[in-house]
């Protein structure tokens, strides 16, 4: 069920929600003043839904949706990993703000969401108003897609061999997990010895942590943050934008 906000519901036309405006009659002079049957209108057009969506357990997921409307698209999702109650209040959740035409959406990480929409007036398509919308949790982000690179060399990435910085050369919402695997080494002097007597090429890779991109590094024998070229296989949700007409969609 939707929450209507600030419009008014006009039911000769299939119910539809719009814009009414906020002028009055004591704010015009004469009946010349009088333009149009959406008076003032206001510059945001609000409506929520009441309910949050129960993934059921806590998912790393894209919103999609298709909406039928006029007027710039704004979402602001909030969302909790919470199996309680969903309280409203901005100490309970976390809030992911989608402005028109954004691109390279960040994936939420949510057990409950709740959606919250806002239509700015665009003079140069009219008043405006909202027909409807049919919205769901990607199947693709929940299960994620395989996407593997090669060759990488460590050494040309961002960062300090002790934290390297890998960012995928596609775009996507967020990686949910990485699988390193390394090649060998250029042989290093194995820093336990006095005199350097022994040499290695072996080094283990360790993830930092994950987002849009992968912290990385890997470590000798001797425990020492060490580079190498190496290849990754990541799972990844696919990127998540929003078109023109502000549906979410992936690519």
């Amino acid at each position: 069920m939707i929450i209507l906000n600030n419009g008014a519901i006009d039911y000769r036309d299939n119910g539809r929600y719009f814009n009414p405006g906020t002028g009055e009659w004591q704010d015009h002079t004469s009946w010349a003043d009088w333009l149009s049957w959406v008076d003032n209108p206001s510059q945001y057009l609000y409506l929520l839904f009441d309910e949050p969506t129960d993934l059921g357990s806590v998912q790393t997921v894209n919103v999609l949706a298709d909406i039928a409307c006029r007027g710039l698209v704004h979402y602001n999702m909030y969302y909790t990993t919470s199996t309680g109650n969903f309280n409203h209040s901005p100490l309970n959740y976390s809030t992911l703000n989608i402005t028109p035409g954004q691109t390279n959406i960040p994936s939420i990480t949510a057990r409950k969401i709740w959606v919250e929409i806002k239509l700015e007036l665009d003079p140069a398509q009219g008043f405006q108003f909202f027909d409807g919308i049919n919205y769901r949790v990607s199947q693709d982000s929940q299960k994620g897609t395989t996407i593997s690179f090669t060759n990488i060399n460590s050494g040309s990435l961002p960062g300090t061999s002790a934290d390297r910085t890998y960012t995928p050369s596609v775009d996507v919402g967020t990686i949910k997990s990485a699988k390193v695997t390394p090649r060998l080494a250029t042989a290093y002097d194995v820093d336990m010895y006095v005199y350097h007597s022994a040499t290695s090429t072996k080094v283990s890779p360790q993830i930092i942590s994950t987002g849009t991109d992968v912290h990385l590094t890997f470590t000798g024998v001797d425990g020492r943050p060490r580079d190498t070229e190496f290849d990754i296989e990541l799972t990844v949700n696919p990127e998540w934008y929003m078109d023109s007409a502000g549906n979410l969609l992936e690519r």
